[in-house]
């Protein structure tokens, strides 16, 4: 059986492709300690990698744990506080970036190995908004913002 790693776990999309992928993979929950985090690992009878992503020597130890990965999904995202770019502090686009950007990286990085054990697949759909058709769209990502609008262009 394929193992999927799945950052974001505990809660909104990353749970569900969880659910969708726990009848043909074997699943490493990634998400912040938690209790909800505990409850789907145990429901699902998963492994967990309950790290702070922007933590990297939590992550590399927790890593070193995993010798072969199939499947890396990242869903663990931020969002910014949802005001104006112009009212968005350096230190929330620093948050943001550290988050969605260079935690995701390190992530994938850390578990290279792994994922060339298994010839994995990365997968990154990670982001902190839901919706950003609103006028009021802080630190989001342009693809996001392109694939969520009401007119659809084509990717480049």
């Amino acid at each position: 059986m394929p193992t999927a790693l799945i950052t974001g776990a505990s809660r909104g999309l990353g749970e569900q492709i969880a659910r969708q992928l726990a009848p043909t993979h074997s699943l490493i929950l990634g998400g912040r300690p938690s209790d909800a985090l505990d409850a789907l690992a145990t429901e699902l009878g998963a492994a967990t990698f309950a790290v702070e992503l922007t933590d990297h020597d939590a992550v590399a130890s927790a890593a070193a744990a995993i010798p072969s990965l199939d499947v890396l999904v990242h869903s663990a995202g931020v969002g910014s506080t949802l005001l104006p770019v112009a009212e968005t502090t350096a230190d929330e686009w620093r948050h943001v970036l550290e988050v969605n950007l260079v935690a995701a990286a390190e992530v994938t990085r850390t578990l290279l190995p792994a994922l060339r054990a298994a010839r994995g697949h990365v997968v990154f759909i990670n982001s902190g908004r839901r919706d950003a058709r609103e006028p009021r769209v802080g630190c989001v990502r342009r693809e996001q913002v392109r694939t969520q609008s009401p007119r659809r262009r084509p990717a480049r």
